[in-house]
Parts: structure tokens; sequence; C-alpha cells
């Protein structure tokens, strides 16, 4: 079976948008796996992303909490749960993620 996802990279910690310098070893990169359109995912392949996304959330990471929320809301890779995703969503603006804030305005 072919797994294929995509990944966004992404500066957080001393990287300068305005700056012309080139990033420096010093600085942070995160990758983050970013969930496929839905319609191109194998039932096996949404239970996976959803077990990821559900691990990492529980480790902490936001991001991944709106992932697994909009995952939870459509029935992706497992049953629907519009009450968790809700709360997800709160907790992530609760902790800053503009992108919460901006689904719960």
């Amino acid at each position: 079976m072919k797994l294929s996802f995509l990944f966004l990279t992404v500066c957080i910690a001393a990287c300068n948008a305005t700056s012309s310098e080139p990033t420096t070893k010093n600085q942070s990169i995160e990758t983050r796996m970013i969930l496929p359109k839905s319609g191109n995912l194998s039932p096996e392949q949404a239970r996976g992303f959803r077990a990821i996304f559900e691990l990492k959330c529980r480790s902490g990471d936001n991001i991944y909490c709106l992932d697994l929320a909009k995952m939870l809301i459509e029935g992706i890779g497992g049953d629907k749960d519009q009450d968790r995703a809700a709360l997800l969503i709160k907790n992530a603006c609760r902790d800053g993620v503009e992108m919460a804030c901006a689904q719960i305005r």
C-alpha cells in the first residue's frame, strides 16, 4: 500500500521574515504533516492520520488538535464527535492558536 501525505515546513523560533540573512543552524525549523483532502484517503489511511493526529494533539501540539477536530467533525477515520471537536478548538484558542480562535468567531 502506498501512503502519501503532505508536509508543511514552518520556521518557528529565530526566523525573521523581514531579514535577508540566511537561516542559521541555531534557528528552529518544524516540519508538520498536513491532512490531504479526505476524498483522496483510503479508510486505512484516514484511520492512520487520525491516530497520528490524536497522539500529536495529546502531546500538546494544538495545530494537530485542529486537524483532529476537522476529522472528528467530518467523520474522517472514525466516528463523528462534534462535542469533542468543539472542545479541541476551544482549548487550542485558549492556548493562543489564532486559527482556532478564527473558527470560533
